[in-house]
This record gives structure tokens, sequence and C-alpha cells, in this order.
């Protein structure tokens, strides 16, 4: 028999107009204070709960704006589930999805479903909060450990139905994206921007969470911070004199990178480094953004997963001509300022771009609006609608080379990207004007090709910033001239997501080099830069640390350390405690992460990635090799996993496995230079010369001016005694790199051999 669901919020303390709101497991309260006291310690947080006053407290003074935000979906991004704000079916609604079925209902006032949980066994689970309001609704339940969940089934609020969140996929009650587990979790994936003043407090030893916020939603205080000082300013008889008491955030005096800046803290891809906000800083010393990562961003930086807004928006000309939210958005409706066309107006000229001329569409029509043209979008969560804010130009030319979307072809149904760059060459010519997504669509097929157009991307002021730590994770490594220079002159970049990026090129860097520029930015004034810095320079050891920086190196290592606690239960959060412990050469505790980053997510392949080549290093190949047939079971296009366990196997002497999964290798991805160097040098080293150089000829073709592959080439053809076929070769390699001794002794052997 299964038994009901006994987990629920044990703590729900209101204080006033303002709620403190503690979630924790009802057998886990030692463990979760343990949580709080030590991840509250590690934050250093300037202020408390009791800072938070509550919105009620704003809305004598500030009437207007409290009722504009109210009804917002700020107001409406959380709440305790009722009568008056669950919007879904609970009259005994059934959903069947692709693996399971869910009842909806209600005992008495509360509102159940019934499916499946983390065990594989259907139970009754209490909906205590609904989360959202249009055009979706999700409902959260509570688990062991102080978890809140949301369940995958939503809400569709325009069509009045139930649908799943995740229609494609063949999502099981052990993986990470089931409803019951780390995917939907609220504390760690919801909470930070759907309530006021949020406070994780995750215990990495027990998982348990003791997470609480000071308002239910996204109230006043989420935005312009906590009240209390203000209010007791405004109380003062004397206020007007003493201004530097009213101390709010998000005013109308900030500049475009500020306001944008505190606003991306909720509206952008980011990881958390600190247990809460605190108002303190500046965006990155809190938050980690992504930059324009391929799992998240199309080649050319067009959004492709759920991102909100941040990384397109600060991609654009706008932002970069002072352009900020309000210019666009009511801050406290959050609807747009004026609808269509007028919208875009306000700053361009009406003659000039809303005409027939500029967009060769009819007036009125769907291809006459601005937005449909420069901000293309897409679906998230199934039905919610949202817009690239790039406001890019549409290239069809480059989905033509490199398959990105365009505008064009996702409104014309039917029509090929063929031809939409064929109409848009007929309207404007043949040449597009140069756009950083040039560089970036070619670094995405081959970033070593495109190393002097992506060195020019870090030398150009007008370069977005995230595009330049873009180009640097492009670069990071490849042995060319200016690459090692360009990334330690972007240490000094004004913009901290570049000297982030570019600190984190060092990591596998000599110890004078990290010591010699690493370790000053361990005092740079953004926390983010300063715990990139903390996880390279990790392996210095602390005798060979100047005195000057001793004391920083030692704080700013304890709080780096602290802060992975904080992100340990994401799997990236785990991995990365696994890689930490890998520098400081704690292999068994590093094994102990990535065994926990699999518990969290089976499929989070880096972590055994990593784990293979733990295991090799201590000689347990067979273990690593087991552990690639799972990645590759999981993933049979993975090419770099084929070329692993190509060169595991030709490690333990098995020459026809390592071939096969070399091949494969080869074969997935025809552009990676030391598959066929080492599938050849492993048949070269074996006596099968005619084998190898057919391999290296292959490669070749593919990379000409691959220097790995000519030296082998080079090599193989002196040892056949092949000297002229050997000259080639080796004049490419001088003309590369004239002073390298191995070079010059190759041409030496031709020279000694053909006189």
């Amino acid at each position: 028999m299964i038994q009901k669901a006994k987990l629920i919020v044990c703590v729900l303390i209101f204080m006033g107009a303002v709620g403190v709101v503690t979630f924790q497991g009802c057998n886990n309260k030692n463990e979760n204070e343990k949580a709080k006291t030590k991840v509250e310690l590690a934050s250093n947080l300037g202020i408390s709960a009791s800072d938070f006053l509550g919105g009620e407290n704003c809305k004598s003074c500030h009437q207007n704006q409290f009722e504009e935000w109210e009804g917002s979906h700020h107001d409406k991004a959380m709440d305790a589930a009722n009568a008056t704000t669950v919007l879904g079916d609970f009259d005994g609604a059934i959903f069947k999805g692709d693996n399971t079925t869910s009842k909806f209902f209600k005992k008495g006032k509360d509102f159940y479903v019934n499916t499946q949980g983390a065990n594989g066994l259907f139970d009754d689970f209490k909906v205590v909060y609904v989360f959202g309001v249009a055009p979706l609704q999700q409902y959260l339940v509570a688990l062991s450990n102080g978890k809140l969940q949301a369940l995958s089934t939503a809400w569709d609020n325009q069509k009045k139905t139930w649908y799943d969140l995740y229609p494609t996929l063949d999502v099981q009650h052990t993986e990470w994206l089931h409803w019951s587990r780390g995917g939907l979790n609220w504390n760690s994936m919801c909470a930070d921007c759907h309530s006021t003043y949020v406070e994780k407090n995750f215990d990495p030893e027990t998982g348990a969470y003791a997470t609480h916020f000071t308002s239910i939603n996204v109230s006043c205080e989420a935005c312009h911070g906590p009240g209390k000082a203000h209010v007791e300013w405004v109380q003062n008889e004397a206020y007007d004199a003493d201004e530097s008491k009213n101390i709010l955030q998000l005013t109308s005096s900030l500049s475009s990178e500020q306001q944008v800046d505190q606003c991306a803290r909720c509206h952008s891809r980011r990881s958390q480094i600190t247990n809460a906000f605190d108002f303190e800083g500046e965006f990155m010393d809190h938050y980690v953004p992504s930059i324009l990562r391929p799992e998240l961003y199309h080649a050319d930086g067009q959004i492709k997963d759920e991102v909100y807004v941040f990384g397109s928006f600060v991609q654009s000309k706008m932002y970069h001509n002072d352009v900020q939210c309000t210019d666009c958005h009511n801050p406290h409706t959050l609807e747009l300022k004026i609808e269509g066309n007028g919208l875009c107006l306000q700053c361009h000229e009406k003659k000039e771009f809303d005409t027939k001329e500029h967009h060769f569409h009819g007036i009125e029509s769907e291809g006459a609006l601005c937005v449909n043209c420069h901000m293309p979008g897409k679906n998230y969560m199934g039905i919610d609608f949202r817009r690239d804010h790039s406001f890019r130009v549409p290239r069809p030319d480059q989905s033509v080379q490199f398959g990105t979307p365009n505008a064009c072809t996702q409104c014309h149904d039917g029509k090929t990207d063929a031809w939409a760059a064929k109409a848009i060459e007929d309207h404007f010519g043949p040449n597009r004007k140069p756009h950083f997504s040039d560089v970036l669509t070619e670094a995405s097929v081959n970033s070593e090709t495109a190393v002097l157009p992506l060195l020019g991307l870090l030398k150009d002021a007008t370069t977005p910033s995230i595009v330049k730590a873009t180009a640097i994770a492009y670069l990071r490594g490849l042995p060319y001239p200016g690459v090692q220079e360009a990334m330690l002159q972007s240490l000094a970049d004004k913009a901290p997501i570049v000297r982030h990026t570019a600190v984190l090129t060092l990591e596998n860097s000599d110890p004078a080099t990290i010591q010699a520029y690493a370790l000053p930015l361990l005092k740079d004034k953004v926390r983010s830069v300063r715990y990139a810095a903390a996880r390279v320079t990790a392996l210095l050891p602390l005798q060979n640390i100047p005195q000057a920086y001793q004391e920083v190196f030692k704080n700013t290592q304890q709080e780096y350390r602290n802060s992975l606690d904080i992100q340990a239960d994401f799997p990236a959060g785990s991995f990365m405690i696994g890689q930490f412990y890998e520098k400081i050469n704690q292999p068994k505790n590093a094994e102990k992460a990535y065994i926990k980053t699999l518990q969290l997510d089976n499929y989070f392949n880096n972590a055994r990635v990593n784990l293979a080549r733990l295991y090799n290093l201590e000689k347990r190949n067979q273990e690593a090799i087991d552990l690639y047939h799972i990645i590759l079971k999981q993933e049979p296009e993975y090419a770099q996993g084929y070329y692993s366990l190509g060169l595991l196997y030709a490690e333990e002497n098995d020459l026809e496995k390592a071939k096969t999964n070399l091949e494969q290798a080869i074969t997935l991805n025809p552009l990676n230079e030391r598959a066929y160097y080492n599938l050849g040098l492993l048949f070269h080293n074996n006596g099968d010369t005619t084998y190898a150089e057919s391999v290296y000829k292959q490669g070749l073709a593919k990379l000409p001016n691959s220097i790995p592959i000519n030296h082998i080439m080079a090599i193989l053809k002196v040892q056949n005694g092949s000297f002229d076929q050997a000259i080639p070769f080796v004049q490419f390699l001088l003309s590369v790199d004239p002073q390298n001794q191995d070079y010059l002794g190759l041409q030496r052997a031709i020279v000694e051999n053909t006189k």
C-alpha cells in the first residue's frame, strides 16, 4: 500500500506586514540550523531580514506605484495556494503524460496532486504554493529536507488546460529533470527571483535546506532594497537635510549600465556565488552570468535555451547607446510603455524606419512591426513566448552557412534560408556590415581558423563585453601568436565578465605566470573575479606567496571554497568542487565530488569524463573505460568520448578497439587534429607507416595548417628516407616558428641527406 505523503512545511511564521518564511523538513531542524549558520557566515551579509518591512509599508507614500505593481507578474510571482490563487482545474482533472498520469483534486480546502514521486511510486502530494499567473501557472509541493518542488505538469492559463513542460523528453523519476529532483527544485532554481530577500541556506553535508524569504513575491524591496533605513529617514524631522540616509536601489538616477546590472540579477542566465543578494556591490559580486556558450546561445549569439534577456540585451546597439529597461517597460506594471512601432519611434525616425522602403512589407502587416524583424523570439516552458533582446539585423546568409535562425524564415513558412538570403541581397546589395556574429559563427565551426578575427574582437573597443568574454573562451589554450598576450591584456579590462573569463584561461599555466598575473586579481574589486583568481591560484604553495598577498590569498581561498558549498546543490556546483579538489591534489575528495555530481544528475557526463581521467591517472583504466561506455550510450554522437576511449584502449594495447574509436571520433568531428595525430601515431609507432601516413594525409586535407600533423608527417618522411617529400612540411613549420629546435633539426637532417 502506498503511504500518504507526510512531509510538509514545518515552519511558517508571519511577522506583521511582511512574512519571514523558513522551509525545512520535519526531522532536520539541527542540520538546517547548521546550514544557516555556516552559509550566512560565509556570505558575510551586511543586512538581515529585520531590515525588510514589506510592500504595504511603501503604499502610504507611493500609492500610484503600489497600485501599478498590484496584479503585475512581480506581485503574482508566488503565493500561497488557496481558492483565490489557484487557477488550475483541481476538480478531479486527469492529465496523461508520456511517462505518468497525474490526477488533480481537492481535500476540503486543500489542493492535491496524485503523481509519481522520487521513488517511482504514486502518492498524494499537497500543493502549498502557486507559482506565476500567465501565460502559465506552476504548483509547488513540499518534500523532505526543506525542499519545495515545482510540478512539471503546469496549467495553461490561456487554453485552460494542463500540459507537460517537457513533452518531448522521456524523463524518468531518477533524473535531474523529474519534478521531484534538482531541475525543478524551488530552493535553488526559482526562489531567488520569485520572492524577496531569499536566503537559500543549503547544507552540502546533509543536502538539507533552511530557505527563507521576507516577502513571498517580488515586492518593492526585492528591487529597491530593504526599506527600514529609508522609512526611518523619512520619519526623521530633518530628513531633507540628510540625503545620504535615503538608501534605495534601482532609482531613476541610475545610468543605463547600472540599471541593467540591477535587473540582471534575475533577468539573466547566471550562477549565484553568495547565499543571498544583499544589495551590496554590483551584479558580479553575487552572480556570474553565462557567456554565449553553444548550449545556451546559437553560434551568432541569438537566444537558444532559456537565458532571460540580459545576455542578449548587452550584445545590442541599444544597450551601448544607453537604452535601459525602463525606456521600454513600465518598471511597476512590467508592461510595454507603448504598443506597436511607437515604442521604437521614441528614438528612431518614423520617416526613415517606419516605412515600406525600410521593411519591404505592407503597412499594418506583421512584417511591418519592428519587433518581428529585430526581436524574433521563441517559446519557453512550452507556451511562454519571449523575444530576443539583441535587436539584430536579420542575417539569413549566416543561416545558410551556419544553421543559425533568422527572422525572415520564422515568419515566411515554407521559404528557405537561401530564399531569404537572396531577398536581403536583392534589397540591400551583396555586402553586409561587419558584425561580431560573423566571427562567432566562424569560431563555432573552428576556433583555430578564427584566431585573428577573435583577436580583432578583443582589440575593438565597440565589441560588447559578453562577446569579448566569449571570444576569450574560444581562444583559450590555442598555441598561436598573440593569443597569450591578448589573454593577459584582458585581465585589465574594465568589464568584470571579461576579467573573470580571462583569469580562468591561466588555469593550466606555469606557477610563475599564475603568480605574476592571477595573484593580483585576488584584490579585484569584484567578488566573482576574486573567486576566479582564487580557483586559478589554488595550487600555489603558501610559502611561495609574497607577504603582501598571503592574507588575501588565505581569505579568498576560503571564501571561494564557501561559494562552492553554496552551489553544491547543482550538478555544475558539485562538479566545480571536484575540479577544485583535483587542483589541490586531493583525488579522493575529487572522486567523491564527481560521484555526488552523478547522483544529482546521472547525465552530467563532464563529471564522468573527469572521473575517468582520475581513474586513468591511478591506473584504473578498466573503470575509466566503463565510464566512457556509459557516456557513449547516453550520448552516441559525442565525438570526444570516442577519442578518449580510443586513447584508453591504446594504453591497454588493444589496437583494434583503439582504431575503431579514434576513427569514429574523426567521423563525428573531422576537425579534431589530435584524433588524426594520435590514430596515426599509434600505428606509426607499431610499424604500420602506410596506414599512419594515410591518416596524417586525411587530417591535413581537413586541417592543412595543423602544426602537430605537419610535424609528425615531416618526422615520418625523414624516418622513411623520403627527404625531398619532407621539405614542404618542414618549410611550413619554420614559417610558423623559425627558431624551433625540433624543426631546425629536421631541416639539418634533410640537408645532410640530400647533398
